[in-house]
């Protein structure tokens, strides 16, 4: 009853456009749910685009990460390679891609960049690739990986015309906010306004 409660009244917010005060009802909702994965991770995301739709990057940043712990932690798995299944896969993988965009867009100094974080941009640097253990996410078709690894090398190069490239490539593989994110990041590297740390 409450969640609903919390829910109604960030929607009425959100119509409103106090994107702000409606993302603090949906982490309210979404802590009220937790017993409920689906739901709970539901409410998350809808603080999430709440938080993008206010330019607070670092709170989607961190909304997306609550979201991949607790998809990571409720999915079932298959027996043998632990493989998040079903739902669960497509939510840790959508929550991936827009962590990654989001890191890029940030460019938090290593001093402030939290551990899981730094753990996902290891997973995406080239050199990665040649270290021994290392396992590219289960959950992202190899040819997604393969173009966010390119963004983020681009990214550390400074490379705009091959972001451009790469965002025509990633285009129809994106969700709505993911292409809005790239599309923040290309206008940041091409016209820094200090959006990052």
């Amino acid at each position: 009853m409450a969640a609903s409660l919390c829910l109604d009244l960030a929607q009425s917010l959100k119509l409103m456009g106090k994107d702000g005060e409606a993302c603090v009802f949906f982490r309210r909702a979404a802590e009220l749910q937790y017993e409920t994965p689906f739901a709970s991770l539901h409410s998350l995301g809808q603080a999430a685009s709440c938080c993008l739709l206010t330019r607070d990057y670092e709170g989607a940043l961190t909304l997306y990460t609550t979201m991949q712990q607790v998809a990571e932690e409720k999915a079932p798995r298959l027996p043998g390679n632990n493989a998040p299944v079903g739902a669960f896969q497509d939510i840790i993988a959508s929550n991936e891609i827009s962590r990654v965009l989001l890191l890029m867009l940030v460019q938090p100094p290593p001093q402030h960049l939290a551990p899981e974080h730094g753990r996902t941009l290891e997973n995406y640097a080239w050199s990665a690739l040649d270290s021994p253990g290392h396992a590219r996410s289960q959950c992202l078709p190899e040819e997604l990986f393969i173009l966010l690894q390119s963004v983020v090398m681009a990214c550390q190069e400074k490379d705009v015309e091959a972001l451009h490239v790469l965002q025509k490539e990633l285009w129809p593989l994106l969700d709505k906010s993911q292409n809005d994110i790239l599309h923040l990041l290309i206008c940041e590297m091409r016209h820094p306004s200090g959006l990052g740390y």
